[in-house]
């Protein structure tokens, strides 16, 4: 509604979980001719009151405090970190020993692949229990509970 183009950015999200596709060249801004980032006047908007500053932030805060205390999400943001450092290091070691140690870290170009090869197959089902998946239901639970406390509140309850 505010007249912002998706090009090049993408849709700006209240909540970011953890993602490692966020950290490889694979958006529409790493192609070689991206359309441009354009903006039009803003649309009418009718605000519903489902979208306060407060609630995404109280949904915000829980969301990352679970992110915080999950071992897995943890070891995601530990695997991030490798790959961004090991994408960033342009040398590599002529020992043959220090080359494959160091390869058996984090490999950009298995780490790649692995996240391609998650991509949604025919088969697959549709939304998998995971950990990442679990955290996106929770920030819904906590999105369906918080509009409900702002009902209260408006009501007076």
């Amino acid at each position: 509604p505010n007249g912002a183009s998706t090009q090049k950015h993408g849709v700006d999200a209240d909540i970011i979980l953890p993602s490692f596709s966020d950290h490889m060249d694979i958006s529409e801004s790493d192609l070689d001719f991206a359309v441009d980032f354009d903006k039009v006047d803003s649309a009418n908007e009718v605000n519903l009151g489902m979208r306060k500053q407060a609630t995404i932030n109280a949904v915000k805060d829980l969301s990352s405090k679970r992110i915080s205390d999950s071992e897995d999400f943890k070891s995601l943001l530990d695997r991030i970190a490798q790959y961004e450092e090991q994408k960033k290091d342009k040398l590599i070691s002529v020992n043959e020993k220090e080359f494959f140690a160091r390869r058996e870290g984090v490999n950009v170009e298995k780490e790649e692949e692995a996240q391609i090869e998650e991509t949604v197959e025919a088969d697959d089902d549709i939304f998998p229990e995971s950990y990442y998946n679990t955290e996106v239901l929770n920030i819904t639970v906590d999105y369906i509970n918080a509009l409900g406390e702002n009902k209260k509140l408006a009501l007076g309850k």
